[in-house]
């Protein structure tokens, strides 16, 4: 029986653009099943869901950071340089999470049987 780490993000607080990791384990034996390995391919799936969702928050939160400096609603540049740096990494994060995935399926369809 193996155990796998999985990471998920969590709200801190002080605001919700900033997370912090918090850990948690899947336990998987030897064997699988097509039960099994269809509610692994739903908690994939839920788990890119929730990405996608992560970086959206991020990006609309770096946006209202940057309106409320603008108009001077009370956000100092320090917050909306937060905020706009985090959501700069998730999209980085994001496109290069994308690129390993195109490269994987390339690596498989140039697989000869």
């Amino acid at each position: 029986m193996s155990t796998i780490p999985v990471v998920r993000a969590v709200p801190t607080p002080y605001t919700s653009a900033i997370t912090t990791p918090q850990t948690s384990s899947i336990t998987s034996s030897g064997g699988t099943s097509d039960a099994g390995a269809a509610s692994s391919g739903s908690q994939f799936t839920q788990s890119l869901v929730n990405a996608i969702g992560s970086l959206s928050g991020l990006q609309a939160n770096a946006d209202q950071a940057v309106a409320s400096l603008a108009t001077n609603g009370g956000t100092d540049i320090h917050t909306a340089m937060i905020a706009m740096e985090q959501a700069s990494l998730g999209t980085h994060l994001a496109v290069q999470v994308r690129d390993k995935a195109v490269e994987a399926y390339q690596t498989l369809m140039n697989m000869q049987l």
